[in-house]
């Protein structure tokens, strides 16, 4: 397999419905949303408080027809978007999603070359208030459960000749499985946007002790060492000691929002 000098990017798209005036009441396991004289009541398995991202059992047709703006989202398409801006460099994209035509034209109009496994339909999201209390309500995915076929094996060979590869928000533990697989026959390295979505016992066992650099924060990560520490930096330095014991040779990258950045380099005992 031919490496070339080239960044790429593997994520899972989705459907930003976006209800910013929206006013939200949370209890329990529910989100009570208010829009435009209505209210909907969704349900998920998860605690509901402002900030929150959950998987709901549904999304109501009515209150999706009255979103205020669609737009696409997923983690590794806004790592695309923000790195097309900033780099001076070749970029590969693969999409764990279908890829509808007009989000070809977008990758074809910022000159990025990309491909799709088409394990399912591009899922929609809720995002509803604003910044200080926005809440994202996410379609619930079920996982890729048939093997990957020859076809979708090249495609995930293909974004392995790059020298680099970000994973962001994928879905399917057999996707990066697979792209860690290959990657390293490559010599290329993985860079992960640790996934709140996949099984615990997969990440720790097969994702973690393979990736060249993980980006965490709190919110998304928490669940990654056993030990419980206090939601401060100083917790979340406690935190990366005890994650650096499962990933020796990694860098590892923590955001505390507006306070900064956490790294800690492989070999080094700082935290910077």
């Amino acid at each position: 397999m031919r490496k070339h000098d080239c960044l790429g990017i593997v994520g899972h798209l989705a459907l930003d419905y976006q209800f910013v005036n929206a006013t939200l009441a949370c209890e329990g396991t529910s989100v009570t949303l208010n829009h435009t004289g209505e209210s909907y009541r969704l349900f998920s398995n998860e605690h509901a408080f402002p900030g929150a991202k959950l998987t709901v059992d549904a999304m109501p047709e009515a209150l999706m027809a009255k979103a205020e703006s669609i737009n696409y989202g997923g983690g590794g398409y806004n790592s695309l978007q923000a790195l097309s801006l900033i780099i001076d460099a070749n970029l590969r994209y693969l999409d764990e999603c279908c890829l509808d035509p007009h989000i070809r034209q977008r990758f074809t109009d910022i000159g990025v070359e990309a491909r799709s496994l088409d394990l399912r339909s591009i899922p929609r999201n809720a995002i509803a208030g604003d910044r200080s209390n926005k809440v994202i309500l996410k379609s619930r995915i079920d996982r890729w459960q048939q093997g990957l076929d020859g076809s979708r094996i090249r495609m995930i060979a293909w974004l392995a000749e790059c020298s680099a590869i970000l994973a962001n928000s994928l879905k399917d533990e057999i996707v990066l499985d697979a792209i860690l697989t290959l990657a390293s026959l490559a010599g290329s390295r993985v860079h992960l946007v640790a996934p709140h979505s996949l099984p615990l016992d997969f990440l720790r066992s097969v994702v973690l002790p393979r990736v060249a650099s993980l980006v965490g924060n709190w919110d998304q990560t928490c669940y990654l060492v056993d030990s419980p520490v206090e939601r401060s930096v100083s917790g979340n330095v406690e935190y990366i000691t005890a994650l650096r014991q499962q990933m020796p040779d990694a860098v590892l990258y923590w955001t505390l929002g507006s306070e900064g950045v956490l790294v800690s380099a492989p070999g080094d005992r700082d935290i910077y």
